[in-house]
């Protein structure tokens, strides 16, 4: 929801994953980063932080490149354990805090990442997940609460939106986010 409300903004993220009954308003992952990802970090984000990789940046502003980026602002969306692997960029980091339980339940139900783990490995990778986007707000991330969206506080997007040296638009804001889509609370 937070990268859609980004996107809707003009922010750029590439060729993205279709909408699914699982989200119905879009995935907005960059699908030629997220083989980069893949490809360089295979053990993350299932067991542990990537770390920086020699050429990793190259590869990336290449994906984004061939993926038709234009100029301006532009992001990725992942798990916060990828962010040691964008170290040598100069990126501006929006962390989306959740509930652990909630993301069990979604992860769960969706399918996707973390199928293959047991419930245990699941809650630690959470855990382990939150501990960093953590770590990143303390070095100055800024931190966007989407069930606060949900109830109408938009005050943390806002904020994010600051943070990133983005106009903000609340018009845009409200018309994306869709309470009925919101299925995992805590």
């Amino acid at each position: 929801m937070t990268a859609g409300i980004f996107v809707r903004h003009g922010v750029w993220v590439g060729r993205v994953r279709a909408p699914s009954h699982h989200n119905a308003k879009g995935f907005f992952e960059s699908n030629s980063i997220v083989q980069v990802m893949k490809k360089e970090f295979p053990d993350v984000p299932g067991a542990g932080l990537a770390w920086p990789v020699p050429g990793v940046r190259a590869q990336i502003e290449s994906a984004v490149m061939s993926d038709g980026y234009a100029g301006g602002p532009w992001m990725y969306k992942c798990t916060a354990l990828y962010t040691p692997a964008f170290y040598e960029f100069e990126y501006d980091a929006v962390c989306v805090l959740r509930d652990p339980q909630a993301i069990f339940n979604s992860t769960r139900a969706s399918h996707m990442f973390g199928a293959d783990m047991s419930d245990n490995e699941l809650r630690d990778n959470i855990t382990l997940h939150q501990e960093h986007m953590y770590n990143l707000i303390d070095d100055g991330a800024a931190a966007v609460y989407p069930e606060a969206l949900i109830d109408g506080d938009f005050s943390s997007l806002e904020a994010a939106f600051l943070h990133c040296g983005l106009e903000y638009q609340q018009k845009i804001a409200t018309d994306f986010v869709d309470a009925k889509l919101w299925h995992f609370r805590s």
